[in-house]
């Protein structure tokens, strides 16, 4: 009886270990990876780091743009000395001596001004402590950020934050800073909350698959730096049906985030 049961859970292994050999997924071995590399050639695109191997899965998420007021922000920016033009609703700007502030469909900011005030930015360590202290002084959220980029261009530094979920980018959404010795002299800014998570997970595609969408890109001679999950949210890309000004809520699906030497970078969404 015992050799009978034993025989018969072998039997079950085998066919276990049978369907899983026929049904995973063949686009994470050694060798598909390696035909990856040789297609990307092709076009002059060489691998600087590893092609993930591991399996995903994810939860979307909803997620929302923070919003902006026009009044508001003459108030945080300007001490409501402004000179505020609406043109239509959730858009317009605000003038004061040598500073603009544009609002675009309520939820994308430009901030300029001439020459930067208030601060003594010698370094990029000054420049990170000056971008943080001018979100805070003017009421914008500066919690879950990372910094992606950080550098001095000539006499400018440039700072530039993206959001993080769960220790992935969320995508898009960005607060980027431009700076002179003396301050902000540009900030451009749209950024996504997280509302919740949805409750059923996806599995996403393997990396190897995801860098295939490069071959039917208009991109070549570039070198691949990173490869990352992410969430992605951009009702302009994704197609949504209503207006897409007037969308201020959506869902993040898991995606793979493809970057460049070049410090561009490439979102292929999970289908």
């Amino acid at each position: 009886m015992l050799l009978i049961l034993l025989i018969t859970n072998l039997i079950l292994f085998a066919l276990i270990l049978y369907r899983y050999e026929n049904y995973k997924d063949k686009t994470s071995s050694g060798e598909f990876i390696n035909k990856v590399s040789e297609l990307l050639k092709t076009k002059d695109i060489s691998l600087e780091t590893k092609i993930p191997k591991y399996k995903l899965n994810m939860k979307s998420l909803n997620v929302e743009f923070e919003t902006y007021d026009l009044d508001k922000m003459n108030s945080l920016f300007f001490n409501d000395l402004g000179i505020v033009s609406t043109t239509t609703r959730g858009n317009g700007r605000i003038d004061f001596k040598d500073s603009s502030f544009i609002l675009i469909n309520s939820r994308r900011i430009l901030y300029e001004r001439q020459k930067g005030q208030g601060y003594t930015i010698e370094n990029l360590e000054d420049a990170v402590k000056a971008s943080k202290d001018f979100l805070v002084k003017h009421g914008l959220s500066n919690t879950d950020m990372i910094i992606t980029k950080m550098e001095k261009e000539e006499d400018q530094f440039i700072v530039e934050y993206r959001k993080l979920y769960d220790n992935k980018l969320l995508e898009t959404s960005y607060t980027n800073f431009q700076m002179d010795k003396n301050g902000v002299r540009k900030l451009d800014r749209l950024w996504l909350n997280v509302i919740d998570e949805s409750g059923r997970k996806i599995y996403m595609e393997s990396a190897s698959k995801a860098l295939l969408s490069i071959l039917e890109k208009d991109i070549s001679d570039k070198k691949i730096t990173k490869i990352e999950a992410c969430y992605y949210f951009d009702p302009e890309e994704q197609g949504y049906i209503d207006d897409i000004t007037k969308v201020l809520q959506g869902r993040a699906i898991p995606s793979w985030r493809i970057e460049f030497d070049d410090g561009e970078d490439l979102i292929v969404e999970n289908y």
